[in-house]
């Protein structure tokens, strides 16, 4: 038998893979006991572990309530035929049925279940405290039911009292004799005195203040995750929604990871929420799981008081938002849920050629220097191996950290992405923090994680990380982290620094042929049938077309549409309402494709204000707010939008047939002599 820290529900789900084990008690609300054979019973519980989880095996030597006794059960039956049951003349809650205030005598039918069917302890409690009972006796050598009943009571929002009438090891008639008088205490025995009870007398105050320290606030019931708090769900819509304070008075480990002098939530608290919140609300395991597309939009800031809203939406949307002062909502981060991550080849861990070994105390004082402070709790890197195009990092939780709860302990998550900070770092001296995660998969046990081994990209701040387990096993795996530079603080807050919009100045990408292009623009546009011309002497295929419909994209087969807008000479709205529903109705004919899409390229001239002095065009750049929307809701068309120099149309012709060709990953591209 094991007492497993899971609701029934959960706890149903995880049979399908263990089916000799039964549900043998529902304890409480969040706690379930099972019992079967001992070695599936075992494997169970140590799944259940692995997810962070309470998971103990019951000291006992029958597996009761469960198919394995059900000979002793048939037994017990005949042994108890000649019973001569009365009905009980006390109130009964029946554990063995499933009405706890069924009439019934307990006869022998009735004890051959006690002994076979489940313990339904939850519905017998949830029925006494809702027929007004508020203080329970456990009558047993040593309590084990206080807590159960604790907690079910909790979830109904009912105070009640627990008593126990003896404990193992201590002395019983002390023990017996204090239960008593608590009972005598709250109103519960008459007392065999003629006395009666009286105040005693008012305290004389000296008027001296002893103020108590604040009350840190509970992390949360038993069974609730930690960074998530309290599940609910929204009726009649598949919205489920969590409210937890991420505050440093109830997590005051997070105030060990600080920006500047101010806590921030760790990129790395985002994983596990996420994949806890879709746990929870698909019932489907985490290491089921995993994230696709994680996006931060901006540090989250903590206070000792921090709430914020989770939602996780149409069974794979996950969202972090926050309510401001002034009533508006912030998102924070978001990311895509899906099933099934596929299989991850163990990575090479050897050192690359011109790997430099720097000690931890190396790492953090560099990073403190740059304002990025680790205090005790986030110091998990032991050892660090790094070189211009990855590192090696030795990593472990330190003793300050939480323990329970985690899947993908953020602490844990955390020291492997400062390997991300040891490597750039020493490259530009600037300080980096993750802004997206590509993909987050789990591949085991997370908590057995001693070695990460990161990789960063060539062109830019960007890379992998995979962390190994003792045997070199991967147990978790991050690809597409893309890191972004955190400039000096100018003002104290922190929420404008990492997406600041600024144009960076690149060599242009090396010349390459395209796929079929399709040009779709304005039937009196100059510059369409230049650029079908210089795509062909490219040694592409390319047609111009007025419009987008379904039969010409399947007939072409195009690799690249690129639709040119038309420049604005009048700055009106009405241009860049025209160019944007124009771009809506290529992206709603693409992604009706089936199969991959081709690339979006929404080509303008001059709309962007790229160099000092460049006024722009409004309506043409309104398409910038398309591309970011388009980025998360089809990023299978890739949309890109290129702006190009419009001082001299035929070399803005060839840098368009240049950037089409290379198909670099860019989504916002400008080109200036």
């Amino acid at each position: 038998m094991a007492v497993l820290e899971l609701p029934a529900s959960e706890v149903e789900l995880l049979l399908a893979d263990h089916p000799e084990v039964d549900v043998a008690a529902f304890n409480s609300p969040g706690m379930t006991v099972v019992a079967g054979p001992v070695e599936p019973v075992r494997a169970l519980a140590a799944a259940v572990d692995r997810r962070g989880l309470l998971a103990r095996l019951v000291n006992s030597t029958v597996a009761g309530h469960c198919r394995l006794v059900a000979a002793a059960a048939d037994a017990v039956r005949a042994d108890l035929g000649d019973l001569l049951p009365v009905p009980p003349e006390t109130r009964m809650y029946w554990t063995a049925l499933d009405d706890p205030r069924g009439r019934i005598v307990a006869d022998a039918g009735y004890w051959a279940a006690n002994v076979r069917q489940p313990v339904r302890f939850t519905a017998a409690v949830e029925a006494a405290l809702t027929d007004g009972y508020r203080t329970f006796v456990e009558v047993a050598p040593h309590p084990l039911l206080g807590h159960a009943i604790a907690e079910t009571a909790a979830a109904t929002g009912c105070e009640v009292v627990t008593l126990a009438t003896l404990r193992r090891s201590d002395d019983e008639r002390r023990e017996f004799h204090a239960a008593l008088g608590a009972l005598l205490a709250h109103g519960h025995l008459r007392t065999r005195t003629a006395g009666e009870l009286v105040d005693l007398p008012l305290t004389a105050w000296h008027h001296t203040r002893h103020w108590a320290p604040p009350v840190t606030p509970a992390a949360g019931l038993p069974g609730e995750h930690p960074l998530l708090g309290k599940h609910i769900e929204h009726p009649g819509s598949p919205v489920h929604l969590w409210r937890p304070d991420l505050g440093t008075l109830r997590l005051p480990w997070l105030a060990d990871h600080r920006v500047d002098g101010t806590p921030v939530l760790p990129a790395a608290c985002y994983p596990e929420m996420a994949f806890a919140a879709a746990s929870a609300a698909l019932g489907v395991p985490a290491d089921r799981l995993a994230l696709t597309d994680l996006v931060l939009y901006q540090p989250l800031p903590l206070a000792e008081r921090t709430p914020v809203t989770v939602t996780f939406e149409g069974g794979e949307r996950f969202t972090v938002q926050a309510k401001e002062p002034d009533g508006t909502w912030t998102r924070y981060a978001d990311a895509r849920v899906v099933t099934g991550p596929g299989a991850a080849p163990a990575p090479d861990v050897t050192d690359e050629d011109g790997a430099v070994a720097m000690t931890a105390a190396e790492l953090y004082d560099r990073l403190c220097a740059l304002g990025i402070d680790y205090g005790p709790a986030f110091r998990g890197v032991t050892g660090v191996r790094a070189a211009s195009a990855g590192a090696t990092v030795t990593v472990g939780l330190p003793g300050a950290a939480p323990r329970g709860g985690y899947l993908l302990h953020p602490v844990l998550v955390d020291a492997c992405l400062q390997g991300f900070a040891a490597t750039l770092s020493t490259m530009d001296d600037e300080r980096y923090v993750p802004v997206t995660f590509g993909a987050v998969r789990v591949r085991g046990d997370v908590r057995t994680g001693v070695l990460a081994k990161l990789s960063v990209d060539p062109g830019g701040p960007a890379g992998r990380v995979c962390l190994v387990d003792g045997t070199g096993l991967p147990v978790l795996e991050i690809t597409d982290v893309v890191m972004r530079p955190v400039p000096p603080p100018q003002a104290p807050d922190l929420r404008d620094e990492l997406l600041a919009r600024v144009w960076r100045e690149t060599d242009p990408p090396a010349a390459s042929r395209a796929g079929p292009v399709l040009v779709v623009a304005g039937r009196r546009n100059p510059v369409a049938n230049q650029v079908v011309a210089e795509l062909e002497r490219a040694g592409s295929a390319a047609v111009a077309v007025s419009s987008l419909h379904r039969e010409l994209l399947l007939r072409h087969r195009p690799s690249a549409v690129v639709l040119l807008v038309p420049r604005d000479a009048s700055d009106a709205p009405e241009s860049g309402q025209r160019a944007v529903l124009t771009a809506v109705d290529c992206t709603r004919e693409l992604v009706a494709l089936p199969g991959r899409p081709p690339r979006l390229w929404l080509v303008t001239s001059g709309a962007a204000a790229v160099l000092p002095g460049e006024a722009g065009q409004p309506g043409p750049a309104a398409l910038r707010g398309l591309v970011r929307v388009l980025a998360f809701e089809q990023p299978s068309i890739k949309a890109t939008l290129l702006d190009l120099d419009p001082g001299d149309p035929a070399r803005a012709t060839a840098e368009l047939v240049r950037e089409v060709g290379a198909g670099a990953a860019d989504d916002e591209v400008a080109w200036r002599a």
